[in-house]
Protein backbone atom coordinates (compact mmCIF):
# COMPACT_ATOMS: atom_id res chain seq x y z
CA UNK A 1 0.00 0.00 0.00
CA UNK A 2 1.66 3.61 -0.82
CA UNK A 3 0.50 6.73 0.24
CA UNK A 4 -0.35 8.09 -3.63
CA UNK A 5 -1.07 4.32 -5.67
CA UNK A 6 -3.36 4.61 -8.46
CA UNK A 7 -6.16 1.87 -7.94
CA UNK A 8 -5.63 -1.23 -9.79
CA UNK A 9 -8.75 -1.34 -11.37
CA UNK A 10 -8.57 1.94 -12.89
CA UNK A 11 -5.81 1.35 -14.41
CA UNK A 12 -5.62 -2.11 -16.04
CA UNK A 13 -7.84 -0.90 -19.08
CA UNK A 14 -4.56 1.11 -20.31
CA UNK A 15 -2.51 -1.30 -20.20
CA UNK A 16 -2.40 -2.17 -23.70
CA UNK A 17 -1.32 0.70 -24.08
CA UNK A 18 1.99 0.89 -22.59
CA UNK A 19 5.28 0.01 -23.78
CA UNK A 20 7.29 -2.22 -21.18
CA UNK A 21 10.82 -1.21 -21.10
CA UNK A 22 12.98 -4.21 -19.27
CA UNK A 23 14.72 -2.00 -16.39
CA UNK A 24 17.34 -3.42 -14.23
CA UNK A 25 17.84 -2.69 -10.31
CA UNK A 26 20.50 -2.05 -8.78
CA UNK A 27 22.35 -4.41 -6.14
CA UNK A 28 20.70 -2.51 -3.60
CA UNK A 29 17.45 -4.17 -3.55
CA UNK A 30 19.12 -7.89 -2.75
CA UNK A 31 20.97 -5.97 0.29
CA UNK A 32 17.61 -5.28 1.46
CA UNK A 33 16.32 -8.82 1.10
CA UNK A 34 19.60 -9.82 2.95
CA UNK A 35 19.10 -7.37 6.28
CA UNK A 36 15.61 -8.32 6.25
CA UNK A 37 15.70 -12.10 6.45
CA UNK A 38 18.85 -11.62 8.90
CA UNK A 39 16.55 -9.55 11.45
CA UNK A 40 13.96 -11.77 10.71
CA UNK A 41 12.22 -13.58 13.80
CA UNK A 42 10.70 -16.85 12.80
CA UNK A 43 7.57 -17.74 14.67
CA UNK A 44 7.14 -20.87 12.39
CA UNK A 45 8.82 -22.13 8.91
CA UNK A 46 8.30 -19.07 6.83
CA UNK A 47 6.27 -18.98 3.47
CA UNK A 48 7.71 -16.09 2.23
CA UNK A 49 11.26 -16.44 0.93
CA UNK A 50 12.92 -14.26 -1.47
CA UNK A 51 16.18 -15.95 -2.20
CA UNK A 52 16.99 -14.05 -5.83
CA UNK A 53 18.05 -10.69 -5.81
CA UNK A 54 16.11 -7.99 -7.11
CA UNK A 55 16.32 -8.98 -11.30
CA UNK A 56 14.48 -7.66 -14.49
CA UNK A 57 12.08 -11.10 -14.97
CA UNK A 58 11.64 -11.76 -18.42
CA UNK A 59 8.00 -11.44 -20.03
CA UNK A 60 6.33 -14.57 -18.69
CA UNK A 61 4.85 -15.16 -22.85
CA UNK A 62 3.57 -18.69 -22.70
CA UNK A 63 1.13 -20.12 -19.91
CA UNK A 64 3.64 -22.01 -18.50
CA UNK A 65 6.13 -19.30 -17.96
CA UNK A 66 3.01 -17.00 -16.25
CA UNK A 67 1.94 -20.24 -13.93
CA UNK A 68 5.63 -20.07 -12.96
CA UNK A 69 5.72 -16.54 -11.88
CA UNK A 70 2.07 -16.98 -10.72
CA UNK A 71 2.66 -19.38 -8.40
CA UNK A 72 6.35 -18.66 -7.10
CA UNK A 73 5.00 -18.33 -3.10
CA UNK A 74 2.11 -20.02 -2.71
CA UNK A 75 1.30 -22.36 -0.71
CA UNK A 76 -1.05 -24.83 1.10
CA UNK A 77 -0.98 -26.73 4.28
CA UNK A 78 -3.47 -29.34 4.87
CA UNK A 79 -4.78 -29.67 8.64
CA UNK A 80 -7.89 -32.03 8.62
CA UNK A 81 -8.33 -31.29 12.24
CA UNK A 82 -10.34 -28.98 14.91
CA UNK A 83 -12.39 -28.02 12.03
CA UNK A 84 -9.95 -26.63 9.40
CA UNK A 85 -9.59 -28.73 6.57
CA UNK A 86 -6.86 -26.63 4.77
CA UNK A 87 -5.38 -23.21 4.30
CA UNK A 88 -4.01 -21.69 1.08
CA UNK A 89 -1.14 -18.66 0.86
CA UNK A 90 -0.09 -16.77 -2.22
CA UNK A 91 1.56 -13.63 -2.37
CA UNK A 92 2.42 -11.63 -5.51
CA UNK A 93 4.72 -8.52 -5.13
CA UNK A 94 4.59 -5.30 -6.98
CA UNK A 95 6.71 -3.46 -5.05
CA UNK A 96 10.62 -4.32 -4.50
CA UNK A 97 11.01 -5.74 -1.72
CA UNK A 98 7.50 -6.53 -1.20
CA UNK A 99 5.94 -4.66 1.85
CA UNK A 100 3.54 -7.01 2.44
CA UNK A 101 3.63 -9.57 5.00
CA UNK A 102 1.95 -12.68 6.52
CA UNK A 103 2.10 -15.35 9.88
CA UNK A 104 0.35 -18.46 9.91
CA UNK A 105 0.92 -19.97 13.63
CA UNK A 106 -1.18 -22.53 16.07
CA UNK A 107 -0.66 -22.16 19.97
CA UNK A 108 -1.54 -24.38 22.69
CA UNK A 109 -0.77 -21.91 25.60
CA UNK A 110 -4.35 -20.47 25.83
CA UNK A 111 -6.51 -22.90 27.26
CA UNK A 112 -6.56 -26.55 26.49
CA UNK A 113 -7.45 -26.61 23.02
CA UNK A 114 -5.46 -25.42 19.84
CA UNK A 115 -5.36 -21.41 18.95
CA UNK A 116 -5.02 -21.14 14.72
CA UNK A 117 -4.00 -17.67 13.76
CA UNK A 118 -3.98 -15.81 10.36
CA UNK A 119 -2.53 -12.69 9.44
CA UNK A 120 -1.62 -10.30 6.34
CA UNK A 121 -0.01 -7.22 7.36
CA UNK A 122 -0.34 -4.81 4.47
CA UNK A 123 2.71 -2.57 4.78
CA UNK A 124 3.13 0.74 3.15
CA UNK A 125 5.77 3.51 3.34
CA UNK A 126 9.19 0.32 3.70
CA UNK A 127 8.41 -3.17 4.69
CA UNK A 128 9.84 -2.55 7.84
CA UNK A 129 6.42 -2.48 10.16
CA UNK A 130 4.57 -5.15 9.00
CA UNK A 131 7.62 -7.36 9.28
CA UNK A 132 7.63 -6.39 12.71
CA UNK A 133 4.10 -7.33 13.02
CA UNK A 134 5.03 -10.79 11.54
CA UNK A 135 7.67 -11.23 14.38
CA UNK A 136 5.58 -9.88 17.13
CA UNK A 137 1.82 -9.77 16.96
CA UNK A 138 1.21 -12.87 17.53
CA UNK A 139 2.74 -13.72 20.70
CA UNK A 140 1.37 -10.30 21.72
CA UNK A 141 -1.80 -11.67 21.47
CA UNK A 142 -1.31 -15.35 22.87
CA UNK A 143 -0.08 -13.50 26.31
CA UNK A 144 -2.74 -11.23 26.52
CA UNK A 145 -5.81 -14.13 25.22
CA UNK A 146 -3.68 -16.53 27.72
CA UNK A 147 -4.39 -13.75 31.08
CA UNK A 148 -7.76 -13.90 30.05
CA UNK A 149 -8.00 -17.13 30.08
CA UNK A 150 -6.53 -18.01 33.41
CA UNK A 151 -8.52 -15.01 34.90
CA UNK A 152 -11.42 -16.71 33.74
CA UNK A 153 -10.69 -20.06 34.78
CA UNK A 154 -9.45 -18.68 38.35
CA UNK A 155 -12.94 -17.67 38.86
CA UNK A 156 -14.79 -20.17 37.39
CA UNK A 157 -16.61 -18.69 34.99
CA UNK A 158 -17.26 -19.36 31.19
CA UNK A 159 -14.74 -17.17 28.80
CA UNK A 160 -16.92 -14.46 26.80
CA UNK A 161 -16.15 -13.36 23.58
CA UNK A 162 -16.07 -9.69 24.70
CA UNK A 163 -13.65 -11.05 27.09
CA UNK A 164 -11.29 -12.15 23.95
CA UNK A 165 -12.07 -9.21 21.89
CA UNK A 166 -11.25 -6.58 24.79
CA UNK A 167 -7.90 -9.13 24.79
CA UNK A 168 -7.13 -8.64 20.84
CA UNK A 169 -7.88 -5.11 21.59
CA UNK A 170 -4.95 -4.37 24.00
CA UNK A 171 -2.26 -6.78 22.32
CA UNK A 172 -2.78 -4.50 19.10
CA UNK A 173 -2.88 -1.17 21.40
CA UNK A 174 0.50 -2.10 23.32
CA UNK A 175 2.21 -3.06 20.57
CA UNK A 176 2.09 -0.16 18.61
CA UNK A 177 2.36 1.96 21.63
CA UNK A 178 5.59 0.17 22.03
CA UNK A 179 6.75 0.88 18.17
CA UNK A 180 5.77 4.31 18.39
CA UNK A 181 6.63 5.67 21.97
CA UNK A 182 8.61 2.72 24.30
CA UNK A 183 11.10 2.65 21.52
CA UNK A 184 11.66 6.56 21.42
CA UNK A 185 12.59 7.09 24.90
CA UNK A 186 14.79 4.03 24.58
CA UNK A 187 16.56 6.23 21.78
CA UNK A 188 17.07 9.13 23.66
CA UNK A 189 18.11 7.07 26.50
CA UNK A 190 20.96 6.06 24.56
CA UNK A 191 21.96 8.57 22.18
CA UNK A 192 24.89 8.16 20.84
CA UNK A 193 23.66 4.61 19.45
CA UNK A 194 22.78 5.74 15.46
CA UNK A 195 22.51 2.17 15.12
CA UNK A 196 20.47 1.50 17.35
CA UNK A 197 18.23 4.47 16.63
CA UNK A 198 18.05 3.17 13.16
CA UNK A 199 16.59 -0.38 14.28
CA UNK A 200 14.23 1.11 16.87
CA UNK A 201 12.76 3.88 14.70
CA UNK A 202 11.98 1.72 11.11
CA UNK A 203 9.24 0.62 12.12
CA UNK A 204 7.87 3.50 13.41
CA UNK A 205 8.45 5.56 10.49
CA UNK A 206 7.01 3.06 8.63
CA UNK A 207 3.77 1.92 8.92
CA UNK A 208 1.26 -1.03 8.43
CA UNK A 209 -2.18 -2.60 7.91
CA UNK A 210 -3.29 -5.49 10.62
CA UNK A 211 -5.63 -8.45 9.87
CA UNK A 212 -5.20 -11.28 12.09
CA UNK A 213 -7.70 -13.97 12.75
CA UNK A 214 -8.09 -16.13 15.96
CA UNK A 215 -9.87 -19.25 15.92
CA UNK A 216 -10.26 -21.85 18.98
CA UNK A 217 -10.62 -25.26 18.26
CA UNK A 218 -12.23 -25.77 21.73
CA UNK A 219 -15.03 -23.05 21.04
CA UNK A 220 -15.21 -23.21 17.12
CA UNK A 221 -15.00 -19.18 17.34
CA UNK A 222 -13.69 -17.39 14.72
CA UNK A 223 -12.67 -13.81 15.94
CA UNK A 224 -11.02 -11.41 13.52
CA UNK A 225 -9.21 -8.12 14.00
CA UNK A 226 -8.95 -5.65 11.78
CA UNK A 227 -6.39 -1.96 11.53
CA UNK A 228 -6.77 -0.75 8.36
CA UNK A 229 -8.08 -1.40 4.92
CA UNK A 230 -7.20 -4.73 4.41
CA UNK A 231 -10.42 -7.09 4.38
CA UNK A 232 -11.55 -10.62 5.86
CA UNK A 233 -14.74 -12.17 4.10
CA UNK A 234 -16.75 -15.60 5.17
CA UNK A 235 -18.33 -17.83 1.95
CA UNK A 236 -21.40 -18.67 3.99
CA UNK A 237 -23.85 -21.08 1.35
CA UNK A 238 -27.16 -21.35 1.98
CA UNK A 239 -30.02 -23.98 2.49
CA UNK A 240 -31.10 -23.28 -0.74
CA UNK A 241 -27.55 -23.09 -2.82
CA UNK A 242 -26.80 -19.22 -2.48
CA UNK A 243 -23.45 -17.72 -1.91
CA UNK A 244 -23.18 -14.96 0.40
CA UNK A 245 -20.59 -12.80 1.18
CA UNK A 246 -20.56 -12.21 4.95
CA UNK A 247 -18.14 -9.40 6.08
CA UNK A 248 -16.48 -9.72 9.12
CA UNK A 249 -14.16 -6.74 9.08
CA UNK A 250 -14.74 -3.17 7.31
CA UNK A 251 -12.13 -1.23 5.51
CA UNK A 252 -11.22 2.00 7.99
CA UNK A 253 -10.13 4.81 5.53
CA UNK A 254 -11.42 8.48 5.88
CA UNK A 255 -14.47 7.58 3.20
CA UNK A 256 -15.78 5.23 6.12
CA UNK A 257 -18.57 7.32 7.31
CA UNK A 258 -17.61 6.27 10.78
CA UNK A 259 -14.38 6.32 10.41
CA UNK A 260 -15.06 10.39 9.06
CA UNK A 261 -17.17 11.05 12.19
CA UNK A 262 -14.90 9.30 14.98
CA UNK A 263 -12.08 11.85 13.65
CA UNK A 264 -13.89 14.44 13.98
CA UNK A 265 -15.01 13.95 17.31
CA UNK A 266 -11.69 13.22 18.60
CA UNK A 267 -10.43 16.50 16.86
CA UNK A 268 -12.99 19.19 17.25
CA UNK A 269 -12.61 22.12 15.05
CA UNK A 270 -9.16 20.71 12.36
CA UNK A 271 -9.65 19.58 9.47
CA UNK A 272 -8.29 15.81 9.47
CA UNK A 273 -9.68 14.42 6.05
CA UNK A 274 -8.63 15.82 3.44
CA UNK A 275 -9.54 13.70 -0.30
CA UNK A 276 -10.84 11.39 2.61
CA UNK A 277 -7.03 11.20 3.70
CA UNK A 278 -5.54 11.90 6.98
CA UNK A 279 -4.07 15.45 6.84
CA UNK A 280 -4.31 14.65 3.19
CA UNK A 281 -1.62 11.92 3.11
CA UNK A 282 -2.67 8.54 4.85
CA UNK A 283 -5.15 6.48 3.28
CA UNK A 284 -6.03 3.99 6.19
CA UNK A 285 -7.44 5.32 9.42
CA UNK A 286 -5.99 2.89 11.23
CA UNK A 287 -2.49 1.42 11.46
CA UNK A 288 0.19 0.12 13.38
CA UNK A 289 3.31 2.61 12.93
CA UNK A 290 2.84 6.05 10.87
CA UNK A 291 4.08 7.74 14.04
CA UNK A 292 4.49 10.80 12.17
CA UNK A 293 0.55 10.98 12.65
CA UNK A 294 1.08 10.04 16.17
CA UNK A 295 3.64 11.59 18.07
CA UNK A 296 4.21 15.14 19.59
CA UNK A 297 5.46 17.64 17.43
CA UNK A 298 8.42 18.12 19.52
CA UNK A 299 9.25 14.64 19.10
CA UNK A 300 9.04 14.72 15.78
CA UNK A 301 11.42 17.89 15.14
CA UNK A 302 14.18 16.26 17.49
CA UNK A 303 13.98 12.93 15.70
CA UNK A 304 14.23 15.17 12.40
CA UNK A 305 16.82 16.73 13.98
CA UNK A 306 19.58 14.29 15.72
CA UNK A 307 18.07 10.89 14.03
CA UNK A 308 16.32 9.57 11.27
CA UNK A 309 12.86 10.66 10.92
CA UNK A 310 11.11 12.96 8.01
CA UNK A 311 10.44 16.44 8.15
CA UNK A 312 7.62 16.82 10.44
CA UNK A 313 4.05 17.22 9.72
CA UNK A 314 2.10 20.04 10.95
CA UNK A 315 0.19 18.56 13.83
CA UNK A 316 -2.12 20.07 16.64
CA UNK A 317 -3.69 17.00 18.27
CA UNK A 318 -2.07 14.03 17.67
CA UNK A 319 -2.77 10.82 17.45
CA UNK A 320 -4.59 11.39 14.29
CA UNK A 321 -3.86 7.41 13.56
CA UNK A 322 -4.89 4.09 15.87
CA UNK A 323 -3.80 1.02 15.75
CA UNK A 324 -6.74 -0.19 18.15
CA UNK A 325 -8.76 -3.01 15.76
CA UNK A 326 -12.41 -3.55 15.19
CA UNK A 327 -13.18 -7.47 15.44
CA UNK A 328 -15.85 -9.11 14.71
CA UNK A 329 -16.62 -12.60 16.60
CA UNK A 330 -18.78 -15.41 14.62
CA UNK A 331 -19.26 -19.31 16.02
CA UNK A 332 -18.28 -21.64 12.60
CA UNK A 333 -21.54 -23.40 11.55
CA UNK A 334 -19.61 -25.90 9.09
CA UNK A 335 -22.48 -26.59 7.38
CA UNK A 336 -22.94 -23.42 5.85
CA UNK A 337 -19.84 -21.42 6.54
CA UNK A 338 -17.11 -23.08 4.22
CA UNK A 339 -14.19 -20.79 4.02
CA UNK A 340 -12.62 -17.69 4.86
CA UNK A 341 -10.79 -15.05 2.33
CA UNK A 342 -8.62 -12.83 4.33
CA UNK A 343 -6.57 -10.42 1.55
CA UNK A 344 -4.67 -6.80 1.73
CA UNK A 345 -6.36 -4.43 -0.17
CA UNK A 346 -4.20 -4.76 -3.21
CA UNK A 347 -7.06 -7.45 -3.95
CA UNK A 348 -10.26 -5.44 -3.02
CA UNK A 349 -9.17 -2.81 -5.65
CA UNK A 350 -9.70 -5.41 -8.02
CA UNK A 351 -12.73 -7.00 -7.11
CA UNK A 352 -15.60 -7.05 -4.44
CA UNK A 353 -16.04 -9.46 -1.86
CA UNK A 354 -18.99 -10.40 -3.58
CA UNK A 355 -17.27 -11.42 -6.45
CA UNK A 356 -14.27 -13.15 -4.33
CA UNK A 357 -16.46 -15.73 -2.62
CA UNK A 358 -17.87 -16.52 -6.07
CA UNK A 359 -14.45 -17.23 -7.22
CA UNK A 360 -13.78 -19.97 -3.96
CA UNK A 361 -16.83 -21.33 -5.01
CA UNK A 362 -16.28 -22.10 -8.00
CA UNK A 363 -12.90 -23.19 -7.17
CA UNK A 364 -14.36 -25.16 -5.17
CA UNK A 365 -16.56 -26.70 -7.76
CA UNK A 366 -13.69 -27.88 -10.34
CA UNK A 367 -12.56 -31.07 -10.65
CA UNK A 368 -8.95 -29.85 -10.23
CA UNK A 369 -9.31 -28.65 -6.59
CA UNK A 370 -10.96 -31.68 -6.26
CA UNK A 371 -8.43 -34.07 -7.92
CA UNK A 372 -5.14 -32.26 -5.90
CA UNK A 373 -7.03 -32.63 -2.59
CA UNK A 374 -4.39 -34.46 0.02
CA UNK A 375 -4.02 -38.22 0.00
CA UNK A 376 -5.47 -38.19 3.43
CA UNK A 377 -8.58 -35.99 2.83
CA UNK A 378 -11.59 -37.63 1.37
CA UNK A 379 -13.59 -36.04 -0.98
CA UNK A 380 -16.52 -35.88 1.13
CA UNK A 381 -14.02 -34.03 3.33
CA UNK A 382 -12.46 -31.79 0.75
CA UNK A 383 -15.44 -30.81 -1.35
CA UNK A 384 -18.42 -32.18 -0.27
CA UNK A 385 -20.79 -30.89 -2.57
CA UNK A 386 -21.26 -29.20 -6.37
CA UNK A 387 -21.03 -25.63 -5.11
CA UNK A 388 -21.35 -23.74 -7.89
CA UNK A 389 -22.04 -23.37 -11.56
CA UNK A 390 -18.48 -23.64 -13.57
CA UNK A 391 -18.50 -20.44 -15.55
CA UNK A 392 -14.72 -19.67 -16.05
CA UNK A 393 -12.17 -22.68 -16.00
CA UNK A 394 -10.13 -23.13 -13.24
CA UNK A 395 -6.12 -24.44 -13.64
CA UNK A 396 -4.66 -23.27 -10.11
CA UNK A 397 -4.80 -26.21 -7.04
CA UNK A 398 -4.27 -23.21 -4.65
CA UNK A 399 -7.62 -20.99 -3.93
CA UNK A 400 -5.44 -17.91 -3.03
CA UNK A 401 -3.63 -18.31 -6.38
CA UNK A 402 -7.09 -18.74 -8.20
CA UNK A 403 -8.07 -15.56 -6.66
CA UNK A 404 -4.88 -13.81 -7.79
CA UNK A 405 -5.13 -15.04 -11.10
CA UNK A 406 -8.27 -13.47 -11.21
CA UNK A 407 -7.14 -10.27 -10.01
CA UNK A 408 -4.85 -9.66 -12.54
CA UNK A 409 -7.03 -10.13 -14.90
CA UNK A 410 -7.29 -13.65 -15.46
CA UNK A 411 -6.61 -14.30 -19.22
CA UNK A 412 -2.84 -15.05 -19.72
CA UNK A 413 -2.17 -11.77 -22.12
CA UNK A 414 -3.59 -9.58 -19.42
CA UNK A 415 -1.52 -11.40 -16.81
CA UNK A 416 1.31 -11.69 -18.54
CA UNK A 417 1.82 -8.02 -19.36
CA UNK A 418 1.09 -7.00 -15.23
CA UNK A 419 3.61 -9.55 -14.37
CA UNK A 420 5.88 -8.21 -16.50
CA UNK A 421 5.54 -4.58 -15.12
CA UNK A 422 8.67 -3.82 -12.86
CA UNK A 423 8.84 -1.89 -9.46
CA UNK A 424 8.25 1.37 -9.20
CA UNK A 425 6.01 1.20 -12.25
CA UNK A 426 4.18 -1.90 -11.51
CA UNK A 427 2.76 0.34 -8.63
CA UNK A 428 0.78 2.53 -11.05
CA UNK A 429 -1.42 -0.47 -11.98
CA UNK A 430 -1.22 -3.09 -8.94
CA UNK A 431 -0.50 -3.37 -5.79
CA UNK A 432 1.55 -6.63 -3.51
CA UNK A 433 -0.76 -9.00 -3.38
CA UNK A 434 -1.05 -11.51 -0.49
CA UNK A 435 -4.47 -13.73 -0.37
CA UNK A 436 -5.24 -16.57 2.24
CA UNK A 437 -8.05 -19.00 2.13
CA UNK A 438 -9.06 -20.99 5.18
CA UNK A 439 -10.97 -23.78 4.48
CA UNK A 440 -13.46 -25.24 7.56
CA UNK A 441 -13.86 -29.14 7.34
CA UNK A 442 -17.50 -30.01 7.71
CA UNK A 443 -17.39 -33.95 8.35
CA UNK A 444 -14.71 -33.58 11.17
CA UNK A 445 -12.55 -36.66 12.30
CA UNK A 446 -13.43 -37.78 15.96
Amino acid sequence: MGYFTSKSARSICSLKHISITAAIISSAGYATYQLREQNAIQLDQPNTVYPYPSKVRLPPKDSESINKQLREFQKTVYVNRDGIARYDFNQVPSNDPCEDDHVESVSKEIDDGNWYFWGVFDGHSGWNTSMYLRQHLVPAVVDELRETALKVRESKACPSPLSYERSLCDAFQKLDHRIVHEHVSSVFKNPKSLQNAASLLLPAISGSCALLTAYSAKSKTLQVACTGDSRAVLGERTSGGIWNAVPLSRDQTGANPDEAARLEVEHPGEIVLRNNRILGRLMPSRAFGDARFKWSRQVSERLHKEYFSAVPIPVKSPPYVTAVPEVETIKVDSKKHKFLIMASDGLWDTMSSERAVELVGQWIDSEFAENHASENTSPSTFNPLKWFHKTLPVVDGNAATHLIRNALGRKDEMVSALLTLTYPLSRRYRDDLTVTVIFFEENERT
